[in-house]
């Protein structure tokens, strides 16, 4: 049988979604979507480092004003998805 790979994916989701209701796992869904958004986080964090490690030299060439948006924006964005949540 030959189906499409967007009508495979959304059987599974609907699958998915149909374990969850009959289960009643809502919680158990809440824990695994908020250890998702703090696994995400981290998995920004380390590209970041990894970006500022490979760049290091470069980024310390740069003048102290144009050095504070980069490092002030990325933590400002991670305060502001952890609270909006």
């Amino acid at each position: 049988m030959n189906v499409s790979p967007s009508l495979r994916a959304f059987g599974v989701l609907v699958l998915i979604a149909a374990v969850i209701t009959a289960l009643q796992l809502g919680f158990g869904l809440v824990v695994i979507l908020r250890f998702l958004q703090i696994l995400f986080l981290v998995a920004i964090a380390y590209v970041l480092f990894v970006l500022w490690r490979r760049n290091r030299e470069d980024i310390a060439m740069w003048s102290r004003r144009s050095r504070a948006p980069s490092g002030s924006t990325t933590m400002s964005a991670m305060f502001w998805t952890s609270r909006t949540s």
